[in-house]
């Protein structure tokens, strides 16, 4: 889409007030942007989750301004970072209106710059890893381990206690070795998975749609698992909601019947209490812990709030990392 026609970029904005229960004023001082974000944009997200006009933007962190009386998780100054919902956005703005239960604290060891690339990206793929159903030993595949979803998936994997392999093109194999990875693989090369021959429980995608793959490294289909959040193929938001009913449809109870398929998950954010909790553990653990996993937060550009409509540009065009907003006023 042309987002610079979408986008209106305006400094006098009300500040909104938290006046629901269980809700916190913040004020921003990065936000994240998703990837799915472009389809919005142009009014054209699947399943029609945004009402138009609409602020873009669910990754954010930032300091607690105020409070709903009923609030007893955070208070004013706290530094927090989190996920906003899906159907409203919000994030590209100084201030923004958030359930507590939507937040998490922030180590004082994190940069609000690190946290606003992780909650979209850890809330989901806990999320999907929990549907695969873990265990110690496991062999896992991550397929886009230099993603922001696929280097948390790396770390959760590994937290988990299971054997990690995953892709990542040649300059970003450290990152992904960064995580955690026990054997990284270079996707440019043509036939690249044909050279693995221990074969995986679990196969993760978190970009692209690689079903042949998946089937070829995956261990007897009986019995492994095939996790997806990807339902693109191509940019375009038509396809993106064939795929999604598509894939919909295949993780649906019927496919369970036939043998020779692996356990199928299509997976669609859906934050939970119980996943914020898990990730605000993991993020305090392994920075005060050196011999747990390190969280990596891979950013990929930063943009003034002015330059929102640049900042999906980059977002749509394949970024190696999570693309984000700087806010005005939050040095």
């Amino acid at each position: 889409g042309d987002w610079h026609k979408t986008f209106k970029y305006t400094d006098n904005y009300p500040i909104p007030i938290a006046n629901k229960t269980g809700t916190v004023l913040v004020r921003v001082k990065y936000c994240g942007i998703d990837p799915g974000e472009y389809h919005a944009a142009g009014g054209k997200l699947p399943f029609n989750l945004k009402t138009l006009p609409a602020i873009p933007g669910l990754d954010i962190a930032g300091v607690i301004e105020d409070v709903h009386p009923s609030c007893t998780r955070f208070h004013p100054g706290d530094e927090v970072f989190g996920v906003l919902p899906v159907e409203t956005g919000g994030g590209c703005s100084e201030f923004v209106v958030v359930q507590e239960d939507s937040l998490m604290n922030k180590p004082a060891s994190l940069s609000f710059k690190e946290a606003a690339t992780l909650a979209t990206a850890s809330i989901t793929s806990e999320q999907a890893l929990a549907s695969a159903n873990l265990k110690p030993g496991d062999r896992v595949f991550v397929y886009g381990g230099a993603t922001c979803t696929g280097m948390w998936a790396i770390q959760s994997a590994k937290r988990q206690g299971c054997y990690v392999g995953t892709t990542a093109r040649p300059s970003k194999a450290q990152a992904a070795k960064d995580c955690g990875a026990d054997e990284v693989f270079d996707y440019t090369q043509k036939d690249w998975h044909k050279s693995i021959s221990s074969k995986y429980d679990v196969f993760y995608q978190t970009t692209g749609f690689t079903f042949d793959i998946a089937t070829a490294i995956l261990k007897p289909l009986n019995q492994s698992r095939y996790v997806t959040i990807s339902g693109q193929n191509g940019k375009d938001p038509e396809t993106l909601k064939l795929m999604a009913f598509m894939l919909k449809l295949i993780s649906s109870k019927l496919w369970s019947f036939l043998p020779w398929y692996p356990s199928f998950s299509f997976i669609l954010m859906s934050p939970t209490r119980a996943l914020f909790d898990i990730v605000e553990a993991h993020v305090a653990d392994a920075k005060e812990d050196e011999s747990k996993p390190k969280t990596v937060a891979l950013v990929d550009s930063v943009f003034k709030l002015e330059e929102t409509a640049k900042a999906f540009d980059k977002s749509y065009n394949g970024p190696h990392g999570r693309v984000l907003i700087d806010v005005p006023g939050n040095q």
